[in-house]
């Protein structure tokens, strides 16, 4: 396996984790910090820049969002 591809399938990994694991702490860490960021969970509109995408972030992790639960198996 190429070095490119281990790193995307770690970095895959570490965020799925930090999802089923409801880590807001693991996002802050997967995640850029910038103003550029875009995130679209299932069915919610475009969100930008990382305040904006740790708050619904948060709010899912929470049950408050209103948004879609999240439960992904990983390997």
């Amino acid at each position: 396996m190429r070095s490119e591809e281990l790193e995307v399938r770690e970095a895959n990994d570490r965020f799925y984790r930090a999802l089923n694991d409801l880590d807001l702490g693991g996002m802050d860490r997967i995640w850029s910090h910038a103003s550029f960021v875009r995130c679209v969970h299932a069915g919610w509109e475009l969100i930008v820049g990382w305040e904006a995408v740790r708050a619904s972030w948060e709010g899912i992790f929470q049950g408050s969002s209103g948004g879609p639960s999240h439960s992904v198996e990983t390997a």
